[in-house]
């Protein structure tokens, strides 16, 4: 008598079952993630405006937003980028920046530019 499970159809039931648990619970992180980094974008944006500007921002790209590898700060995120700036008629100056957003507070805030 071979102890190989294959053919059962509970267990294959019950793996079905955790797998589907585990693609929702993969979802749900997905999004709450997306609609964090959405958040932290806004954020960052707001800020970059005020120090350069609406009307003299061009282009804002994020290169990089991810969690704060530091472990004392949960609530951090760091966004690296680029924006484009109009200066006078016909030319325009690209600023690279780096922003850290603490999102723990209801409407967040920027730490350091």
């Amino acid at each position: 008598m071979s102890s190989n499970n294959r053919g059962d159809p509970e267990l294959a039931r019950a793996r079905e079952l955790a797998d589907a648990r585990v693609r929702e619970r993969i979802s749900e992180l997905t999004s709450k993630m997306a609609e964090t980094h959405k958040r932290v974008d806004a954020i960052a944006r707001r800020a970059l405006e005020a120090r350069y500007g609406a009307d003299k921002m061009m282009n804002l790209n994020f290169i990089t937003a991810s969690p704060s590898p530091q472990p004392r700060a949960p609530f951090t995120w760091e966004l690296k980028g680029s924006v484009e700036l109009k200066r006078r008629f016909f030319g325009k100056q690209t600023r690279r920046f780096k922003v850290i957003v603490d999102i723990a507070a209801n409407e967040g805030r920027v730490i350091e530019i």
